[in-house]
């Protein structure tokens, strides 16, 4: 299986696409630290870089961004962009309790997809079916997709009617997301490296379990690969844990804004 095919299916783009910097922050992050907040982001973009020896980069080696985009994922934002219209001219009439159960809703299934694709992945590496992912990726892409663009037309639409703290942590969250998403995908992919080696990752088992640095008697090429692919997965799920927590603390701060609407 060609896994960055599976990248490429996620990011949106072209293969030949090239990764660029984040600053930290993440391009079009929104968090005010680089002046005026930008746009909404887009979409859930990313990169993953693959080790010259075949190693996982982990998060540590995504950069994700819209502003860093080809020519073809341009046009994938002007779509998206395109989508985020329709749907706020389909919010504009809405009361402030629905345009909140709106964003709920969409909060509450876009957790659910995340769960799903973990499952997904689990079930594929149990029965040995990693030639499945591509379409799981494509799949859960789908679903991701239409659930940033509503939750993006619903900071849109509160910031039209002047709450603009409410607005500015919708974009906070969207970073915070699209970020969850990288960290998600580079776990995974790790997993699937682990599982072509013959460690961990078949799913089913604790986070430790899959973390198991080599199989005894493993050959020394690959037991050093499945040490850097433990040390990966380590961080991804530390990363992970901790972009979940910050959700939360803005899924809080949200909540307490949109009931003052």
């Amino acid at each position: 299986m060609d896994l960055q095919a599976c990248v490429d299916i996620l990011a949106g783009r072209a293969p030949e696409h090239a990764a660029s910097g984040d600053g930290g922050h993440g391009v079009g992050c929104g968090c005010g630290a680089h002046g005026q907040p930008g746009p909404f982001p887009v979409g859930q973009v990313l990169e993953l870089d693959e080790g010259a020896d075949g190693g996982a980069g982990g998060a540590g080696g995504a950069a994700e961004g819209d502003a860093a985009a080809g020519p073809g994922q341009n046009g994938g934002a002007a779509a998206a962009q395109e989508q985020v219209r329709r749907i706020r001219a389909e919010l504009a009439d809405v009361s402030a309790g629905e345009l909140a159960d709106v964003f709920w809703k969409c909060q509450g299934e876009r957790s659910a997809t995340f769960r799903r694709f973990d499952a997904g992945l689990d079930e594929l590496l149990a029965e040995g079916n990693t030639e499945g992912y591509p379409a799981l990726v494509a799949e859960m892409t789908a679903v991701f997709s239409v659930l940033s663009a509503t939750v993006n037309a619903v900071g849109e639409e509160l910031k039209v009617r002047g709450n603009a703290v409410a607005a500015d942590l919708v974009r906070r969250l969207q970073a915070q997301e699209k970020e969850n998403l990288t960290v998600t995908a580079a776990l995974h992919l790790d997993r699937m490296r682990q599982f072509k080696l013959g460690g961990g990752g078949s799913g089913g088992g604790s986070p430790e379990e899959d973390e198991d640095e080599a199989p005894a008697g493993a050959p020394p090429e690959v037991a050093s690969k499945l040490r850097l692919i433990a040390s990966s997965l380590r961080s991804c799920r530390q990363r992970r844990a901790a972009l979940i927590a910050a959700i939360n603390e803005t899924l809080e701060e949200l909540r307490y804004e949109l009931m003052e609407e």
